[in-house]
Order: structure tokens, then sequence, then C-alpha cells
């Protein structure tokens, strides 16, 4: 298991670092839950990361094929030993054939970029209170698309976090189906250190 730290800032990269974050992922939550950085705070916190850190970089809730390539388009370079993660949710989406072709076209644009980041498929498992698919529906999006991993999140974060809005035994068949299928896992939506047991428990 692995700690990914967000960061809203490159004054805040040392802290991460030195406070044992696997990942550190530039993200700006006034901007909502997978909230996108300014590219000039993107480019400042990507020269912060030590190159043998691995970097998430959320690119927010998207809807439109053209919004996704412009996205991933506008990443800084980065060159590092360490792996780039891209970060695309569907709040507002209801369609799963519209989710899939969001992330062919996200990992498309990947495979353009010179970074080449991997992508990672954002499910809510408040779904229901953003209109989008559920998690369930968009890890089969994510191993149809070929793209590298899931996160399953919350979006609102005043409903609860990702334990009170799924079940421990739902969301440890939901990892054991996103690993059976060959793609990274990964968890979030309020948790705090009394949930790592229970996380840890999810595998």
């Amino acid at each position: 298991m692995q700690l990914l730290v967000s960061v809203r800032s490159a004054a805040e990269v040392e802290s991460a670092v030195s406070g044992g974050a696997d990942v550190v992922d530039a993200k700006e939550p006034r901007n909502g839950s997978l909230g996108a950085v300014s590219m000039a705070t993107l480019t400042a916190i990507m020269r912060s990361v030590p190159e043998t850190v691995p970097l998430s970089i959320a690119l927010g809730d998207v809807s439109h094929r053209a919004e996704v390539a412009q996205a991933v388009a506008a990443i800084p370079t980065r060159r590092s030993c360490a792996p780039c993660y891209v970060k695309l949710g569907f709040a507002g989406v209801s369609s799963p054939r519209q989710v899939l072709a969001l992330l062919n076209e996200g990992r498309k644009a990947a495979s353009r970029h010179p970074t080449h980041p991997f992508v990672v498929a954002v499910g809510y498992a408040d779904a229901g209170l953003v209109g989008s698919i559920d998690p369930e529906q968009l890890c089969r999006a994510a191993v149809a698309s070929g793209v590298t991993g899931v996160l399953v999140d919350t979006q609102v974060k005043s409903s609860g976090n990702l334990l009170t809005r799924m079940p421990l035994s739902a969301l440890t068949g939901l990892v054991a189906d996103i690993q059976r299928n060959g793609l990274l896992a990964a968890l979030a939506g309020s948790l705090e250190w009394k949930h790592l047991r229970l996380v840890a428990a999810a595998r």
C-alpha cells in the first residue's frame, strides 16, 4: 500500500515528501474534489518534486473529448525516472459509453504527450449526488479503455467519507475486481488516520 499526498503549491511539496508521501498529487480543493491547479502552479510543483518521486495531477471532471485532449496536452513536460499520473473525473456524465469515449481520448492524448502520463479514471462513491456513473460501471469502462488505474473517491465532501458512502464489503470487492483486471486501485474521500485499518483490509 502506498500513500498519496495532495499539495496545492510548491511550498507544500517538501513537507509531503519528508512526511513519507509515496506519490505527490497536484490538486486545488477550492476548484472541487478533483480541482486542477493553475499551469503556473503545476510547473512550480513539478520543479519541486524530486525526480524519483511519482507525480499525480488532478485534471478535474470532464464531459467532452476536446476538453480531455486540451487538459492533457497542456501538462508541462516532466523529465523524470518516476511515473506521472493524470486523474480524470466524470461528475455529470451518466452514460457509460460517454465515459468510455472520454477515457479513450485521455489515453490517446497521454500517448502523444512527451511525458507519457498514465491515466487514472476517478469514480465517485456518491455518484447519485453528482449525476455520474457508479464506481462499478466506471471500473468496466476503465478496463475497456486500457487506462492504468481507478481511483474511488467522493465528490461531495459534506456527504460523508468513502466508507459511509460505500460499505467495506462492496469496496473490497470493487478493489479486487480492479486489481484482477491488472489496474492500479486507489482510495480517497475524506479518509483519516482512523480509517487506515479499514482501507488496508480492502487491500
